[in-house]
């Protein structure tokens, strides 16, 4: 079922308006991409120029090792599920869902055998026979995600799939796609501007901004070794703190730190994952006085102030800190992360 599919140069302008710039993206076969970033930055653009539905202007798209540019958008064997569910509102569950083998010249009986398989797959085996209007959001998700597998597409792309479901039924969906990697093992390229989303379904993030790619890797790396300041931003950190190198420390208003890998005399900013950081009793490796504190769900944020540097840590909800205490912060070395500053 699954295969790779590379954009190469992909390129997409409007009049004079550049949406997708040189987009150079591999997703290996049953691999899962996350392309992330914020609303109106061209993410669904890519997906349509994937599955057909426009052209690009420059570059190309293969799958595997074939260049599907001038294909039919209904020949590329690509799926496309978007934010909403799309169900043809006259036919019941199972009929939306054998949709494919039908055109595809099955006979109603054969493809509704095959639409089951997939109705189970997704855990509404028992609601093959409800109209699309009797679905709740979160079921018309699913028939709407088995309508898109049981076509059996070479590539699975996902528009924000999930983003008009509460946490609950979002969580619960994220499970089961992951339930669906694991049995189908397709290759699915998925558009979201939640990063949460992306870090836990994705083997690779790929970060577009401004119309270009800023940083492709895997979740853990995008979180603590970010490219550049606007992907720190983007991965929601906080602690943003410009200074300079001597070859060993990084210095600030905050004071002096090592950092792992530095250039000689540059000006850079340090980044660290408020997560990373562990409150301690003065001085640890800064010394800091708390400004605020911020409940957000079983964690407490501290806001804190080193000098005239402002500093996030998170900490269990039991840490017993105060407004106004002077606490020390332990920032682990390999969670310090310099980017050069353009001077």
């Amino acid at each position: 079922m699954s295969t790779t599919l590379e954009l190469r140069d992909v390129t997409k302008t409007y009049a004079d308006t550049v949406v997708i710039d040189a987009i150079n993206l591999t997703v290996n076969a049953g691999e899962c991409v996350a392309i992330l970033g914020p609303s109106g930055v061209g993410k669904s653009t890519i997906l349509r120029l994937i599955a057909g539905l426009d052209e690009p202007t420059a570059g190309s798209v293969r799958l595997g090792e074939t260049t599907i540019d001038t294909q039919p958008a209904e020949e590329r064997g690509v799926g496309l599920m978007f934010q909403q569910p799309l169900l043809f509102p006259h036919l019941d569950a199972i009929d939306n869902v054998a949709f494919s083998a039908r055109a595809a010249g099955k006979s109603r009986r054969q493809a509704r055998e095959h639409a089951q398989k997939y109705l189970d797959l997704v855990q509404l085996g028992g609601y093959a026979h409800r109209r699309s209007t009797e679905l709740s959001g979160g079921q018309a998700q699913r028939v709407a995600l088995a309508r898109a597998l049981a076509a059996q597409p070479r590539v699975l792309l996902l528009d924000e799939p999930f983003s008009a479901l509460d946490p609950q039924l979002r969580a619960e969906m994220h499970s089961l796609l992951r339930t669906i990697r694991r049995e189908l093992n397709p290759t699915v390229l998925l558009v979201t501007h939640d990063q949460h989303e992306a870090s836990v379904l994705a083997d690779r993030i790929a970060i577009l901004l401004d119309s270009r790619l800023a940083q492709v890797a895997a979740p853990h790396e995008i979180y603590s070794r970010p490219a550049s300041l606007e992907v720190h931003r983007m991965m929601g950190g906080l602690n943003v703190i410009p200074g300079d190198h001597d070859g060993t420390y990084h210095h600030s208003s905050m004071g002096r730190l090592e950092v792992p890998t530095c250039e000689e005399n540059t000006p850079s900013t340090l980044v660290f994952r408020h997560e990373s950081v562990t409150v301690t009793p003065p001085p640890g490796d800064v010394t800091a006085q708390i400004t605020e504190i911020t409940h957000i769900g079983a964690r407490q944020r501290l806001t804190l102030r080193a000098n005239n540097t402002t500093l996030h840590a998170d900490t269990p909800p039991t840490t017993s800190v105060a407004v106004g205490d002077t606490v020390g912060l332990h920032i682990p070395l390999d969670a310090r992360h310099t980017i050069r500053t353009t001077p």
